[in-house]
C-alpha cells in the first residue's frame, strides 16, 4: 500500500536523480556509521593510553571534538619512545584527519549526479552568495567510495585494537600496510587540488 510519504517524497527517485543509487547509498551509509565508530573507540583508546578509569566522573574527553581527541592521541604517541607504536599511532592520527576531511564532504556536501561520478558539494557560492567557509568538493565514482569505507573499516579496527590494548598490532606487517593505504587514500582524497580522474586507483 502507497502512503501519503511514499507517494510524495518518492525518495528512491531523489536519490537516483543525485547520483546516490542503493549501491552508493550503502558504501556512504558504512563511511558514516564506521566514522561515528571511530570517534568513541578513539576516546576509549585515549583512557586506555593514559590508564584512565573514567567510572562516575566526567572525562576530560567528554564533549570534545574528533580534531581535539586527535591533538589529545598526537601527544600521547609524541610522548612514547620511538618505535612501532608510536608510529602507528602517528600514522593513524594523520589518516584520520584526513579521513575528517573526506567525512564532512560526504555528509554535508550537496550531491550532485555528473555523468557517472557523484560530486559532493560543501558550501557552493550558487546565486553569487558570499559564504563564511570556503567552498570545497568531494568526487566519487563507485570505485573511489569503495576506497573511502574501506579506508574507514581500517581506522576503525586499528584504533578498537588499540583500545584493547592489543600490543602485536604495530608489528603485524599486513595491518600496518593497510594502514598506510588508508593514509595515503584519505590525504589525496582530503586534497582540495585533487583531481577526480580517478586513475591511481
Amino acid at each position: 500500500m502507497t502512503t501519503p510519504l511514499d507517494a510524495y517524497g518518492r525518495a528512491e527517485a531523489l536519490q537516483t536523480r543525485m547520483g546516490v543509487d542503493l549501491e552508493t547509498a550503502q558504501r556512504l551509509a558504512g563511511v558514516i556509521i564506521f566514522a561515528a565508530h571511530i570517534e568513541q573507540k578513539l576516546e576509549e583508546a585515549i583512557w586506555h593510553l593514559r590508564g584512565d578509569q573514567p567510572r562516575g566522573v566526567r572525562p576530560d574527553t567528554d564533549a570534545k571534538q574528533v580534531s581535539e581527541l586527535l591533538n589529545m592521541l598526537t601527544g600521547i604517541a609524541s610522548a612514547m619512545p620511538d618505535g612501532p607504536e608510536a608510529g602507528m599511532l602517528t600514522t593513524w592520527c594523520t589518516a584520520m584527519r584526513s579521513g575528517i576531511v573526506v567525512r564532512n564532504n560526504l555528509v554535508h556536501g550537496i550531491p550532485v549526479n555528473v555523468g557517472g561520478a557523484v560530486a559532493f558539494l560543501q558550501n557552493p557560492s550558487w546565486h553569487g552568495v558570499v559564504r563564511k567557509r570556503p567552498p570545497s568538493d568531494l568526487w566519487v565514482d563507485e570505485n573511489t567510495l569503495a576506497l573511502i569505507r574501506e579506508a574507514f573499516a581500517v581506522l576503525l579496527r586499528v584504533i578498537t585494537a588499540v583500545e584493547r590494548g592489543d600490543r602485536d598490532l604495530p608489528k603485524n606487517d599486513s595491518a600496518m600496510r593497510a594502514l598506510r593505504d588508508a593514509r595515503s587514500v584519505l590525504g589525496e582524497l582530503s586534497d582540495k587540488t585533487y583531481n577526480p580522474s580517478f586513475e591511481k586507483y
